[in-house]
């Protein structure tokens, strides 16, 4: 029950006016109702004036305009008010605009009254002073530029710095309403990307509407400012850059529908996936065209550090990734941010190793046991103490020995980087006190995607050595293979497979998956192929290396390294795991991994038959994490094979 103390009371005396006016405006029931229910009323009125007379006070000035006759008549007969109001009533009128003025202008495909009532204004709408955008443009259109801004493009902020999300709203808002083209284009791309979030439920009519005709408006708008550059190219601007990247990626997003996946209904997508809308752009088709021309007019322009935009180099640095990972080919732009700096960046503090879950303990340690190629600075230094040394062979493969040990050492590099990486990205799923805040795992791996990217691809598929060559998976001798370069590839491929099931996720509708288990299959053959012999026959030994003139003690070496080359059971291991995850479930690849893993893998290891917690152990030596789409689907993989090897006893 309320006390004293809780009830506040207030006391409006009750004078009613003599004149004839407000005997007019009072009806026949209204002369029935009570002193309280007046007051009330009153009161209520009042409050509502004042509040929108102070919203108005801080609301921004509107566009003056002159109302047609009969407009201008009937907002003059609403807003004659009585005399009798009362004092506050009227000061607060007197801080509304002028009659003329459109101040509350009701926003929608049809705007019958330009003026009305004060008891409608802001009913339901999301802006109703007007301030953000042009009054006549429907509401619904308001709620796509409010949805781009909070929830599609504060992904592409790069900074935990407080207000740095909001700052880039505001520029996002302010390319709005200095360019058509980054108007249409940014409604376009966030209707786009709401109609793909409702997973499982129809579209809108007003959205797909809306993403038909702002993509023609989109293309109009660039059309017509490319015109209006010429051949000057210092009059290109950000906000036409920043459209023209839109359309790239978003190109069947006037035809998009929600994902019907039912797997993606059934499983939690990733937080790595959803960070950066990874599970949105995977099914979109970039149009290379829109990015060749966007690249042409960067280099002309004098590089990323002519942007003035800083989300536009973001998105435009992510776009060009992600387009080189369905590519497997090498980034275009430089690193937005290098590994080095982001290491110099990266929060002080190492998690306690007896924290960690036991998976990870041993994370990447594998690596360190791989030999050495025979460029190391140890053979180096043994070949350059020789006294007879033939100058011309011996020259040209001290100088690609010399190559293949740069490439083994530019790979180490980056290995301890994704180990942290990972710690970092399981602490913070486990909300563990000493993760680092999400924005650095979130652009470390897109600093980690670009360096895996960026390592030469030595397996001589994408050389011009002829197609029937490239495409061949037995003819490695054609192509200049060695155990080294083998090795290398197959280190390369399995780590970024780690990356996309991981730490760069992308959705397997996109055909990534399927690519580059492909990929890996090519590098286990031409690695078992210059490596060793299969019991079955079904790969051929070959010379591991070219004979050149070496002293005896060289051939000593090549000789001992050709039998450690020999015994890297577990990276073949790991590599294959890799692999038979890529691939589809229903696929002539995944029988091909699991068909290798039965008959050459585990031939002479039972315990990897026995039980998947053997093969996981090999596995978490390399790059591995307990996840559903590394860890749960390694195991279903693991029970295929084994459900193979029953089938053919």
């Amino acid at each position: 029950m309320a006390t004293k103390t809780d009830t506040r009371l207030l006391f409006v005396p009750y004078r009613p006016s003599r004149s004839a006016t407000v005997k007019h405006h009072f009806s026949t029931t209204d002369a029935d109702v009570s002193l309280q229910k007046h007051a009330a009323r009153e009161y209520h009125r009042k409050a509502k004036l004042e509040r929108l007379a102070k919203a108005l006070s801080h609301a921004a000035p509107q566009r003056q305009g002159c109302m047609p006759s009969k407009q201008a008549s009937h907002g003059e007969a609403e807003n004659a008010g009585s005399e009798s109001n009362s004092h506050a009533s009227a000061s607060a009128r007197r801080n509304l605009p002028g009659r003329n003025t459109n101040a509350f202008r009701m926003r929608g495909s049809r705007v019958i009254n330009n003026y009305p009532s004060l008891r409608d204004v802001g009913v339901g709408q999301m802006d109703p002073f007007n301030v953000l955008v042009l009054g006549d443009k429907p509401r619904y259109v308001q709620e796509m530029l409010d949805h781009a801004l909070t929830y599609q493009w504060p992904s592409f902020c790069c900074s935990t710095i407080p207000g740095t999300v909001g700052e880039m709203k505001h520029a996002v808002l302010a390319s709005t309403m200095r360019s058509p083209a980054a108007y249409y284009t940014i409604v376009f791309a966030s209707a786009a990307h709401n109609a793909f979030l409702h997973t499982g439920m129809p579209v809108m009519q007003e959205n797909r509407v809306l993403r038909l005709t702002y993509k023609s408006l989109a293309i109009k708008a660039v059309r017509q400012e490319i015109a209006s550059v010429g051949a000057n190219i210092n009059n290109v601007t950000d906000e036409l850059l920043l459209s023209m990247a839109i359309l790239a990626a978003h190109d069947l997003g006037d035809t998009l529908a929600p994902r019907s996946d039912v797997a993606a209904t059934e499983r939690e997508d990733s937080t790595l996936l959803t960070a950066q809308n990874f599970h949105f752009y995977g099914t979109m088709d970039f149009e290379m065209a829109h990015l060749d021309a966007i690249r042409a007019l960067i280099e002309k322009r004098g590089g990323f550090l002519t942007l003035q935009i800083d989300f536009l180099s973001n998105f435009i640095a992510i776009a060009d990734c992600i387009v080189a990972f369905r590519r497997l080919s090498a980034p275009t732009y430089p690193m937005r941010i290098p590994t080095s700096v982001l290491q110099a960046m990266w929060p002080p503090g190492k998690p306690d190793e007896q924290t960690l879950r036991p998976f990870l303990r041993d994370l990447a340690t594998g690596f360190d046991s791989l030999p050495l190629p025979l460029g190391s600075p140890l053979q180096l230094q043994r070949s350059q103490s020789s006294s007879s040394f033939s100058s011309s062979s011996s020259s040209t493969s001290t100088s690609s020995n010399t190559s293949m040990h740069a490439l083994y050492e530019a790979f180490f590099q980056v290995i301890p980087m994704i180990r942290k990486l990972s710690i970092s990205y399981d602490l913070y799923l486990r909300k563990d006190d000493s993760a680092p805040p999400f924005p650095f795992i979130m652009w470390g791996r897109n600093c980690l995607i670009h360096e895996c990217l960026s390592l030469p691809d030595m397996s001589g598929r994408s050389r011009s050595a002829g197609a029937a060559v490239a495409a061949s998976p037995r003819a490695p001798e054609l192509l200049g293979l060695t155990a080294d370069s083998c090795q290398y590839e197959l280190c390369r491929l399995g780590t970024l497979g780690y990356m996309l099931l991981v730490l760069f996720p992308y959705p397997r509708v996109s055909g990534l998956h399927l690519k580059l288990a492909q990929r890996i299959s090519q590098a286990v053959e031409d690695y078992v192929t210059t490596t060793t012999s299969n019991d079955q026959g079904l790969y051929q030994h070959q010379q591991q290396h070219q004979q050149h003139q070496y002293q005896q003690q060289q051939h000593q070496y090549q000789h001992q390294h050709q039998h450690q080359q020999q015994c890297c059971p577990d990276l073949l291991l790991w590599v294959t795991v890799i692999g038979g995850v890529l691939s589809d479930p229903t696929s002539f690849m995944r029988s091909w991994f699991e068909e290798f893993f039965v008959q050459t893998i585990s031939t002479d290891r039972p315990a990897l038959r026995a039980s998947w917690a053997a093969t996981k152990d090999v596995c978490a030596k390399f790059l591995w994490f307990e996840s559903d789409d590394c860890d749960g689907e390694g195991q279903v993989f693991w029970a295929d094979a084994m459900a193979t090897r029953l089938t053919e006893v």
